[in-house]
């Protein structure tokens, strides 16, 4: 039997923007692309779970398979199937913290599993998890250590973050320095910067997640100061990483002549060693067995 076209739409390119909307769950550009009575690709898959594919390309070639099961029907109707999908997708990345805090510690059990013990100065700031620009999902937690204002003046900003299975994307950091915190093996970049606020991150970033948190929270980030980042793979596949990114506030008289706000110093290695050995005193990492 004939199986309708995709989508019924002509046009590949068409399609292709479809069904990127389709996946990434954006309902109002759904609205604009599509015509009505369209087809809307059911996914069954084999255990019963909805099968998100990589391409259109896949879609078709699963539809000629019989793995796909095509229903034609209203626009109304096919967004509430949408919507339904959506929410079925966004169920399987569950907001829920799978690492677990006691007072300055956090355990993981995987990816890596480790328990990290922050220093006594350093407290909870709160922690949250998120599907992340819908390819990864991503588990934050903050320590902070503020002054009564909550002012903060450090701050460990955890982020174990992976690739959904969805996809077959891999971290790929272009960060030729390296350095030991603890057991781990952490690649680095360090910055300055001279208006911490100024810098406006995308809205749906991590970033942009991590200031919405500290507004709730109350704290208030140094306007000047530094960074660095650190970044462990886990394993071999590249598809999950811890990072850590370690803020100390710092006067701007102090920062280095001509900084700019975000300028890289991983030239002035004064600056990079300062502040990997001011995380190392106040982090230590053991490995779970």
């Amino acid at each position: 039997m004939l199986q309708p076209p995709l989508l019924r739409l002509p046009d590949p390119a068409a399609q292709a923007q479809i069904f990127t909307a389709l996946r990434s769950h954006q309902l109002r550009r759904l609205r604009k692309l599509l015509t009505a009575p369209i087809t809307i690709p059911l996914a069954v898959f084999f255990h019963g779970f909805i099968r998100t594919h990589r391409s259109p390309q896949n879609l078709t070639r699963n539809i000629a398979r019989g793995r796909i099961v095509l229903l034609s029907m209203p626009i109304r109707t096919a967004l509430l199937v949408i919507a339904g999908l959506a929410g079925a997708a966004i169920a399987q990345t569950s907001t829920e913290l799978t690492r677990t805090v006691a007072g300055q510690t956090v355990t993981s059990a995987a990816l890596p599993a480790a328990i990290l013990k922050f220093s006594d100065a350093f407290r909870y700031a709160g922690g949250q998890r998120f599907e992340l620009y819908g390819v990864a999902v991503a588990e934050q937690h903050f320590f902070v250590d503020a002054d009564p204002q909550k002012n903060v003046k450090r701050l460990f900003w955890l982020q174990f973050e992976e690739y959904l299975p969805t996809n077959d994307k891999t971290y790929g950091y272009k960060m030729p320095r390296s350095t030991d915190v603890g057991p781990l093996t952490f690649l680095y970049d360090s910055r300055v910067f001279t208006d911490y606020a100024a810098a406006i991150p995308r809205p749906d970033s991590d970033s942009s997640r991590m200031r919405d948190l500290f507004a709730k929270t109350g704290y208030k980030f140094p306007q000047t100061g530094a960074m660095v980042r650190l970044v462990h793979l886990p394993g071999t596949n590249r598809r999950s990483e811890l990072m850590m990114i370690y803020i100390e506030a710092v006067p701007a008289e102090n920062l280095p002549a001509g900084a700019t706000n975000g300028m890289p110093v991983d030239d002035k290695p004064e600056w990079a060693a300062k502040l990997i050995q001011n995380a190392n005193q106040n982090l230590t990492i053991q490995l779970k067995n």
